[in-house]
């Protein structure tokens, strides 16, 4: 998908100030290089295999091809385990250190920990099974992250130094046995192996999912830090459904500060000022090469949202079709508590599925929201008038009433 694919036309609004900017122009921070991190991670990953393979396993006594291959094997899937432990417990160990940052979100092998209301809940995503990835929470939107993002290389390079120092004198040892030697060298190869994920994390590209040196390049000056927090922190309330942070920046011209607008935009709709939430998905769509792209099918969602709110459903439905098959299901996806309103309405009006609105509404119902939360509150409130909108267009769809949040929280009191 293009970048501007779903954001090539601009809301109806009686402001011109997005239309009179320049077009913003890309830096070499601003690519997506995704491929390229892939491709040099898995370019070293695979030296160290070929090296290992001809200097390393032909020390065995007793050299099996087999056995060789099997010790290689395993070095790496130990050694890129260890260095995920050990890399991440380091930052992990830092953020208590500094007491400005503490765990939101762990991820391995598709098991997803989120902290929700100071517990952990567990999920799993089979697409995922490959991802590895740790989240924090800032204190607040001044922390500095530095500390956290290169602490855990200092405790990763103490591991591989302990691991190539007792591994060498192992294999080494006069009179060994081969399998002492094998232990040796598998413990020597685990070490190398532990570098790649930190081999990773130092390389200062974009990529789908953000390393911690293109973090700490993007995060020097004070706002795009202090963006950077505000994203964290909005994760985090996000799946706790309490309010967001809202950003107040003189400019939202890099990549963190760009996707806190839609932050902005999100409060703008909450106090039903539409023009100014509008005007919003206006100033995203001129910043929208800053953008992740998981971000810009969530602004195409907004934009189908506010097209059928205000009537406009062939504008809803070109915003909709101009999305790939593959990624219309996305639309259809209730993660976050904002994806309700604009999942029902794709459902029902635009892809016609009686059964997915029905789905969409009991998983509403099954939500646990505090309406003292304006979020909450206005989230209830939109997702209402989606339901009613979709009974409207298709009067033949089977009915399901939409819970009542206030009443339940009466009678909890």
């Amino acid at each position: 998908m293009s970048e501007n694919n779903e954001l090539n036309e601009e809301v109806t609004s009686n402001k011109e100030d997005v239309k009179s900017k320049r077009p913003l122009k890309k830096g070499f921070f601003d690519y997506n290089l995704s491929w390229v991190v892939i491709c040099l991670t898995a370019l070293y990953a695979i030296a160290l295999v070929l090296i290992f393979d001809r200097y390393v396993i032909p020390l065995l006594q007793n050299d099996a091809t087999f056995n060789g291959m099997l010790l290689n094997g395993l070095s790496l899937v130990i050694g890129c385990l260890v260095a995920f432990l050990v890399y991440n417990g380091g930052k992990i160990l830092a953020a208590k250190l500094i007491g400005k940052y503490q765990v939101q979100m762990v991820e391995f092998f598709g098991i997803r920990l989120t902290k929700v209301n100071n517990k952990f809940k567990s999920s799993f995503k089979i697409g995922e099974i490959l991802d590895f990835h740790l989240r924090f929470k800032p204190k607040d939107e001044n922390c500095k992250p530095t500390s956290y993002l290169f602490f855990g290389h200092v405790t990763n390079l103490i591991m591989v130094a302990i691991l190539l120092v007792v591994g060498y004198f192992i294999s080494q040892k006069q009179g060994a046995s081969d399998t002492v030697v094998s232990v040796g060298l598998g413990i020597f190869m685990t070490g190398i192996y532990s570098t790649i994920i930190p081999f990773y994390e130092l390389l200062p590209f974009k990529s789908d999912y953000d390393n911690d040196m293109y973090t700490f390049i993007n995060t020097r000056s004070e706002e795009n830090r202090k963006a950077y927090n505000i994203l964290l922190l909005n994760e985090a309330n996000s799946v706790n459904n309490v309010d967001f942070v809202i950003p107040s920046f003189s400019d939202y011209n890099s990549y963190y500060k760009a996707q806190t607008l839609y932050y902005k935009y999100c409060d703008n709709l909450y106090h039903e000022n539409i023009e100014e939430a509008i005007d919003d998905l206006n100033t995203i769509q001129y910043y929208s090469k800053y953008l992740p792209v998981d971000m810009l099918y969530t602004i195409s969602g907004e934009k189908i949202y506010i097209y059928l709110l205000l009537g406009e459903n062939q504008k809803a439905n070109k915003v909709f079709l101009s999305i790939k098959k593959d990624n219309k299901k996305d639309l259809l996806d209730t993660t976050d508590l904002t994806d309700y309103r604009v999942a029902v309405l794709t459902a029902g009006i635009l892809a016609n599925s009686e059964a997915d609105v029905l789905d969409i509404i009991d998983k509403f119902n099954s939500l646990e929201l505090n309406t003292s939360y304006l979020r909450n509150k206005m989230e209830i409130q939109f997702f209402k008038s989606a339901v009613d909108l979709v009974y409207q267009e298709k009067t033949d769809f089977r009915k399901a009433e939409v819970k009542d949040f206030d009443k339940q929280e009466k009678t909890e009191e």
